[in-house]
């Protein structure tokens, strides 16, 4: 891609900061994965990304990645991958995290013909945004021979782009946040992190473990692409005045005491769908939305 030119690519590990006496989270080397992680593995990854102003002051890409790599010390599972195990009595497999530190991949690229604004005043998420990002096209079984997490830091001509993607068996997308602030705690000098993640996993009462799937590795079918044609996106920026105005209308339409913002989008939202999809006036529409269903890696 002409517009993005690669500086270097790199793998980071985890290592610990000789002040930071915390220990007990890098003693991890596997996790069992419970059926919901499990259901995820042939689905696509979490991608993430983040638009910043340059700084001032001189910015030094190794000391990022040094505070990435202290931050790491904390979430070993993101250092690490997928194994699998040949259950050979049933001709299934098994998958586990293995906590290795093999290393979360790290890219530095340059977008000199790149603004802030290009992308940040764009009526349209530009194309090439989706471009951008690690690990692209991905899906999560493939982390057995590729990295769980990666980042890709874009130097732009007034900004810096980090873009972030994860694997989604792996973690969601509260686990990403909770990644990406303890970077930035670290990077702002802390020494331990002020929520340690929670690693362990949850099974139901008498399951067998490690789950059996009858899945064929070497099956053409999992290497199969599906082309999903490239759609225009938007991101709406509603301000707090716009959201007070849909409540006054809501509670005006149904004379009710109270709505929350959250309330008075939704119902926005879901009428403009129904709307732009000319459904007819008397037909019934549900409208399902996940918020917060779980939690993978706290």
């Amino acid at each position: 891609m002409e517009e993005i030119q690669i500086i270097s690519t790199c793998l980071v590990g985890a290592t610990s900061n000789e002040s930071n006496s915390y220990k007990s989270t890098s003693k991890i080397s596997k996790i069992e994965m419970t059926p919901w992680d499990i259901q995820l593995l042939l689905r696509d990854t979490i991608q993430k990304s983040l638009l910043f102003h340059k700084p001032k002051q001189e910015n030094n890409i190794d000391h990022l990645k040094t505070f990435l790599s202290h931050t790491l010390h904390f979430f070993p599972p993101l250092a690490g991958c997928f194994s699998i195990i040949k259950n050979t009595n049933d001709d299934t497999v098994s998958f586990f995290i293995n906590c290795n530190n093999a290393g979360m991949e790290f890219i530095h690229a340059s977008a000199p013909k790149f603004t802030v604004s290009i992308i940040l005043d764009s009526t349209l998420v530009p194309i090439i945004v989706h471009h951008l990002f690690p690990l692209n096209n991905v899906r999560n079984f493939e982390c057995v021979t590729k990295p769980l997490f990666g980042v890709q830091l874009i130097e732009l001509v007034d900004g810096f782009f980090i873009e972030c993607t994860m694997n989604h068996s792996l973690g969601d997308g509260t686990s990403f946040w909770h990644f990406f602030n303890s970077w930035s705690e670290i990077s702002r000098g802390l020494k331990v992190i002020f929520k340690i993640p929670v690693l362990e996993r949850h099974f139901p009462k008498k399951m067998s473990l490690p789950i059996h799937l009858s899945l064929k590795m070497d099956d053409e079918k999992l290497s199969e692409k599906i082309e999903v044609p490239t759609f225009v996106e938007r991101v709406f920026h509603l301000s707090e005045e716009s959201i007070g105005r849909l409540k006054g209308k809501a509670i005006l339409e149904t004379s009710a005491k109270s709505i929350s913002s959250l309330q008075a989008f939704l119902a926005h939202l879901w009428r403009t769908v129904t709307r732009s999809l000319k459904l007819d006036t008397v037909e019934e529409v549900s409208v399902y939305l996940t918020i917060g269903e779980h939690t993978l890696l706290i």
